[in-house]
């Protein structure tokens, strides 16, 4: 599966092609956690791709770690370089040139991410 198409798809109006894509990126979350969470942040924070789809990979990588009961506690038991790079690219994007996009990865920052984050932090500074 195509985590670009799959992402317009989850942007167009037809309820139909809209509940496949969320079952799409269901499926891909839950083959590869890890994975997917990072191939999302390397979307955002590619200035090359197009806005909407920057979007709502910030969107998803938000409500998958916060919100999604599916994959509760699935970003604390990631491996530390996947946690990096995704925080990394997610931080970075908070410089992206398109305000909207920045606004986004702003979103994602707060709230569950934000607390993961510190107590990350917290944790590697009492080492």
């Amino acid at each position: 599966m195509d985590l670009i198409q799959i992402l317009r798809d989850a942007l167009c109006h037809d309820e139909k092609i809209i509940k496949q894509s969320e079952m799409n990126i269901n499926n891909l979350a839950s083959q590869n956690f890890g994975n997917f969470l990072i191939q999302l942040a390397e979307i955002l924070s590619n200035e090359g791709v197009e806005k909407g789809l920057r979007q709502i990979s910030a969107t998803i990588i938000k409500n998958m770690i916060a919100y999604n009961s599916l994959f509760s506690g699935r970003y604390s038991q990631l491996d530390p370089d996947s946690k990096i790079q995704i925080k990394n690219r997610v931080l970075s994007t908070l410089a992206s040139s398109d305000k909207d996009v920045r606004k986004a990865a702003a979103l994602a920052v707060v709230g569950k991410l934000n607390k993961i984050f510190k107590i990350e932090i917290i944790k590697n500074n009492l080492k």
